[in-house]
């Protein structure tokens, strides 16, 4: 689990996001993403029901990403807020691919040291 102070909770802090974040693309993530006034990184994570109709599915999925984005923090740039958002193939990679796929989208928007 993430802690507290390292997500983004707000729903007035996801509409900023979604309205004047940049984002980056793959195939099966995006990441939007803004600069915050904090010390360190924050993120959200969003999986809808396009990604799977089974909540079983789309919770692991929420907790693989929370897991990796816990494991990088201290290698993101702080100050910055970002939400991680699937698409379909997301649930069919691997606990690696999908750590890998997230450091290639932070790599993407200059946010990974």
């Amino acid at each position: 689990m993430l802690a507290r102070p390292l997500r983004v909770r707000q729903t007035n802090e996801w509409q900023r996001l979604h309205r004047h974040g940049q984002a980056v693309h793959l195939r099966d993530l995006s990441l939007k993403f803004a600069p915050n006034q904090l010390p360190h990184p924050r993120f959200g994570f969003m999986v809808g029901n396009t990604v799977s109709k089974q909540a079983t599915v789309r919770n692991r999925t929420k907790r693989q990403l929370r897991a990796i984005c816990r494991q990088l923090t201290p290698r993101v740039r702080p100050g910055y807020d970002c939400i991680i958002m699937t698409r379909r193939g997301a649930v069919t990679l691997t606990y690696p691919q999908l750590q890998t796929q997230v450091v290639h989208l932070l790599t993407r928007a200059r946010l990974y040291r």
